[in-house]
């Protein structure tokens, strides 16, 4: 952990393409792992160093599909109305065929702009 007073939570969820992507008759699945953290003591959300999310999004997926991750960057907001919004939980999608293998990104409207995590700094 490079943040001793942060505690991650990490969820994955494994969706059709189809339903995903919004893309009918569309086969394979999306493995969507999203990497949050929140403060020890005080509760509150903070925003998940990008290392920090990469390194366990790698020892989740192995160093064989760490190449097909693609990363969306950090989305999900905290803050009231008043406060600025401050994106927190980083969002990974791993794109799966019928057969299991990964493959690229398809065509999509998921809204944001996805890029490989291994071609990342």
């Amino acid at each position: 952990m490079t943040d001793r007073h942060a505690v991650l939570t990490i969820v994955g969820d494994i969706t059709d393409q189809a339903a995903l992507l919004e893309r009918p008759g569309r086969e394979g699945s999306v493995l969507t792992l999203s990497v949050a953290a929140k403060h020890k003591q005080l509760g509150t959300r903070q925003a998940v160093d990008p290392a920090e999310a990469r390194a366990w999004v790698e020892a989740i997926v192995g160093p064989r599909w760490l190449p097909h991750v693609y990363s969306a960057g950090n989305l999900s907001t905290v803050g009231g109305s008043s406060t600025p919004r401050q994106l927190t939980t980083a969002y990974f999608y791993l794109f799966l065929g019928t057969d299991g293998v990964p493959h690229a990104e398809p065509e999509h409207e998921l809204g944001v702009a996805l890029s490989l995590l291994t071609g990342l700094s």
